[in-house]
């Protein structure tokens, strides 16, 4: 969980984020709209069990909740990495194929 927070920390590094801390960070980068609102809330329970793993002998820690933060993160690199490519070779292919449908109906 400690290391799930760290990656949140070099992605707000990473997307420009400013603030004295990770949770000014995260709100820098919502108020620049890099992450959406609903992305808040994910980043505050990982930023959370963050900290509880750094004091892991207060705390317990279930697979569960690992996994479910572990998805948090993956969600928030899929947003901000690899959707965006994704979007923009589809958005490509589709320019694509209506040029060459329209190029075809002028040849016809």
């Amino acid at each position: 969980l400690l290391s799930l927070r760290r990656v949140l920390e070099m992605i707000c590094k990473d997307k420009g984020a400013t603030g004295r801390d990770l949770e000014k960070k995260i709100d820098n980068l919502i108020a620049k709209k890099v992450f959406p609102p609903m992305i808040e809330d994910a980043c505050w329970i990982i930023r959370q069990t963050g900290n509880e793993a750094a004091h892991a002998d207060e705390i317990k820690v279930y697979t569960y909740d690992i996994e479910q933060v572990i998805g948090y993160v993956a969600t928030i690199i899929d947003y901000l990495y690899s959707l965006p490519y994704r979007v923009e070779k589809m958005k490509t292919k589709i320019k694509e194929r209506k040029e060459s449908n329209k190029k075809e109906g002028e040849s016809k």
